[in-house]
């Protein structure tokens, strides 16, 4: 998810994003079945001058079959949680910290929306903030805009229209889905093109603690200038936050001057410090 984000901010989709979706059928879970137990016997048939003994048979245990719902989404609980990235490019390694600052979902429109704001501390670009804001629906999470602005004069801003699924809920191993995407806003317009999958789920260390996650992988790629641009991310998705608690991007370009890049963000503890008076008023308005 975060490599997404910022694979849309690596090739300026800065506008307007128009977003078609189609969602594979979801597999359907098991039932709940148990299976009753039987047991059979044979009496000895009567007889005058034969004895004869009786066989006990042994009836065979049940079998009870249970499954777990899948779990679906629910909106990230708010408070500051602080993350490294890693970057790699040209063979240099930089690493850097920042917070991903979870504001209250509220509703609006009749829908639940939540407010995050990315922070990065950055030793050449200064400090930049990434404003985004996602949609909690009954069928998954969904980018619906992000504003990027930065110390150094950045300043990128894209209205997801309409929204762009994350992650579907319920989450659902196997679950796949395709994304295409343009950028009315520039001439020419930018394309976007994804490929994503519930590949399994696992368990990974965040701050010290096992933590169960679902790792989904998304490939996309964005035609420039006879070229492409692209994207393939690994995210480690906890339902109990709401967000992938680790993310690894690498992205690649045929664009003449360009290169690849990996980025790996990882969550550094599974506890958020409280929100603050200044973490509020400085969030990009």
């Amino acid at each position: 998810m975060r490599g997404l984000l910022r694979f849309l901010i690596v090739v300026q989709l800065v506008a307007g994003v128009t977003l078609a979706v189609t969602m594979e059928p979801e597999p359907e879970a098991a039932d709940v079945q148990t299976a009753g137990s039987t047991t059979s016997s044979t009496a000895a048939p009567a007889a005058t001058t034969t004895a004869v003994r009786a066989v006990a048979t042994t009836a065979p245990k049940p079998t009870i079959t249970t499954t777990t719902a899948p779990p679906r989404l629910k909106p990230t609980p708010s408070g500051k949680y602080a993350y490294r990235l890693q970057t790699t490019a040209e063979g240099k390694t930089k690493t850097t910290k920042g917070t991903w600052a979870y504001f209250s979902a509220r509703e609006t429109d009749g829908e639940l929306r939540q407010m995050m704001l990315d922070s990065t501390e950055d030793d050449s670009d200064g400090l930049i903030w990434t404003r985004v804001t996602h949609a909690w629906r009954p069928d998954g999470l969904y980018l619906q805009s992000f504003r990027e602005e930065g110390t150094d004069g950045t300043n990128n801003e894209c209205d997801v229209e309409p929204d762009l699924l994350v992650a579907p809920s319920p989450l659902v191993v196997g679950k796949k889905w395709t994304s295409t995407t343009a950028c009315p806003g520039y001439d020419p317009p930018l394309q976007f093109e994804a490929t994503s999958a519930v590949l399994r789920t696992d368990q990974i260390a965040v701050g010290g603690k096992r933590v169960a996650v679902y790792v989904i992988e998304t490939r996309g790629r964005v035609p420039v200038d006879g070229a492409e641009a692209r994207f393939h991310d690994i995210a480690y998705f906890n339902v109990d936050l709401g967000f992938s608690v680790r993310d690894e991007t690498t992205y690649s370009s045929d664009v003449p001057g360009s290169g690849s890049e990996k980025e790996t963000y990882e969550l550094l503890s599974l506890t958020p410090t409280p929100m603050d008076k200044t973490t509020t008023t400085t969030a990009p308005s």
